[in-house]
């Protein structure tokens, strides 16, 4: 006979609050992650699209012809790329900063618990209980 998994929701619910916190920083660190992967995808479009505008440039230097055109929608890509970036960084540090306080709220949730298991100890260890 199988015994019931205890790590589940009836552990959790038995601090209020707990499983709220829980779940919004898996949420976060999702959102985090999702950040990560759409930054490292524009990353290697940059990348690239700089290849080939320098690819593009030497071809010039060496007296070849060069598609303006294509150079110019290059650069736009990088650009957009670029700013794209930047703002998924900013993204990054704001969910980053947010994270780092989801250790606080845990203990600012479960430190009420704490204390009230601690007094219902006392109470009956006063009371010649064990606890």
């Amino acid at each position: 006979m199988m015994t019931p998994d205890k790590s589940g929701p009836q552990e959790q619910s038995a601090i209020p609050g707990l499983a709220e916190v829980a779940s919004e920083g898996q949420a976060k660190v999702a959102r985090l992650d999702a950040i990560a992967a759409e930054g490292n995808a524009l990353n290697s479009v940059r990348k690239r699209a700089l290849s080939r505008i320098q690819q593009m440039q030497a071809d010039a230097l060496a007296g070849r012809p060069v598609d303006m055109l294509e150079f110019s929608i290059l650069k736009s890509e990088v650009e957009r790329a670029e700013a794209r970036l930047d703002e998924l960084i900013a993204a990054g540090e704001a969910l980053a900063d947010e994270l780092s306080r989801v250790p606080g709220q845990i203990a600012a949730v479960v430190r009420p618990a704490m204390e009230r298991r601690e007094r219902i100890a006392e109470a009956s260890q006063a009371k010649g209980y064990r606890a």
